[in-house]
């Protein structure tokens, strides 16, 4: 079973255009390398998702931590102050 930790997510401002930027690490707590790693960012406002978006992080070595960082364009930047959490859940493998 793969497992997986999450660390210092944030959120900030594109350098240009409009969106939100959410970057992170990740951190593969397992024994074997992967080639992909597959992740869903949901974005939430209180209990409510307002966003989502696939991570995908490739060369993903035994004990390794890989940055990571998603533009997700359909959140206007002036809606930062209402997310609550951003949560990172494991899809897959390859």
């Amino acid at each position: 079973m793969a497992n997986f930790s999450y660390y210092n997510i944030e959120t900030k401002k594109p350098a240009a255009g409009r969106g939100i930027v959410v970057t992170g690490e990740i951190h593969n707590e397992t024994s074997k390398d992967y080639h992909t790693a597959v992740f869903k960012l949901v974005i939430f406002s209180g209990q409510e998702s307002i966003a989502s978006s696939v991570v995908k992080v490739q060369g993903f070595r035994s004990r390794g931590t890989k940055t990571f960082e998603v533009l997700i364009e359909e959140l206007d930047f002036g809606l930062v102050n209402r997310i609550t959490k951003c949560d990172l859940m494991f899809e897959s493998v390859y």
